[in-house]
């Protein structure tokens, strides 16, 4: 058995894939993201590649809570208030009640005038 040393073969270079690519953008918050320190012998590298995952999971977690207030708060609004952002579909107005009601101004505008 040949091995790749003895033909002077090498193999083609790693290309990183979109995936690792994407993975590579998340936000680290000035840590680490070589995944291959968690499993590495120095302790300063395994606390930092640790530190900078529970950053990244403590941000995610703050932005699905707020996110999720934020959807209770619309809720609770109701669609008077909020609109579509309560969660109610959105009203199509019946053209005949604005037949009917072209000609009626509002209180305010009677008052005055």
């Amino acid at each position: 058995m040949l091995s790749s040393h003895e033909d002077g073969y090498l193999g083609p270079a790693y290309e990183l894939t979109s995936a690792v690519v994407n993975l590579r953008k998340l936000p680290r918050f000035g840590y680490g993201y070589d995944f291959t320190a968690v499993l590495s012998s120095d302790q300063a590298a395994q606390v930092d590649y640790t530190t900078g995952l529970v950053a990244l999971c403590i941000f995610l977690l703050i932005f699905f809570l707020m996110w999720s207030s934020l959807l209770v708060v619309f809720k609770i609004m109701g669609p008077g208030n909020a609109g579509f952002l309560s969660g109610h579909p959105f009203l199509i107005p019946d053209p005949v009640d604005d037949e009917k009601n072209i000609h009626k101004r509002p209180l305010r505008v009677r008052i005055v005038f």
